[in-house]
C-alpha cells in the first residue's frame, strides 16, 4: 500500500467512526483544537495525513484506538475496551482449532445469537 492508498484507507476510518458516534466534522473538529471543519475533511477525503502529534488526540476523540486509526486492527473498538483472560484464551483456542470444530463453534454462536435476539424482542 503506498502513501496515498493508505492516507485514503484512514481517512474513510475517521470518518466511519466519527459518523458512527455522532460527531460533525466541525464537532470534531473542536475537539481536536482546529480552527474549522476543513481540516477534518482533508483527512477524511485522503488529502492530508494525521499529524503523528495528534494522533492519540485522534483515537481519543473518536472513543478508538490508534491502532484502529492506523488500520492495525479491523474493529473499532473502544480504546477503554479490554479483554478478559478468559476471553484472550477461547480466541486463541479458536485460531488453533481446525475448520470443522471453527464450524462447529461458528454455530452453536448463531444459535445463541438467534435464542437471545429472540428472547428480547
Amino acid at each position: 500500500m503506498n502513501k496515498a492508498e493508505f492516507m485514503l484507507a484512514m481517512g474513510r476510518r475517521v470518518k466511519a467512526q466519527r459518523e458512527a458516534i455522532g460527531l460533525s466534522q466541525h464537532d470534531l473538529a473542536v475537539k481536536l483544537g482546529y480552527a474549522n471543519k476543513s481540516s477534518i475533511s482533508y483527512i477524511e477525503s485522503g488529502d492530508r495525513e494525521i499529524p503523528q502529534s495528534k494522533m492519540p488526540a485522534f483515537a481519543a476523540a473518536l472513543n478508538t484506538t490508534i491502532e484502529y486509526l492506523m488500520g492495525w486492527e479491523n474493529v473499532p473498538r473502544s480504546r477503554n475496551e479490554t479483554f478478559t483472560r478468559e476471553e484472550i484464551e477461547l480466541v486463541m483456542c479458536f485460531r488453533r482449532a481446525d475448520e470443522r470444530d471453527r464450524n462447529t463453534v461458528r454455530y452453536i454462536l448463531e444459535r445463541y445469537k438467534e435464542d437471545t435476539a429472540s428472547s428480547v424482542g
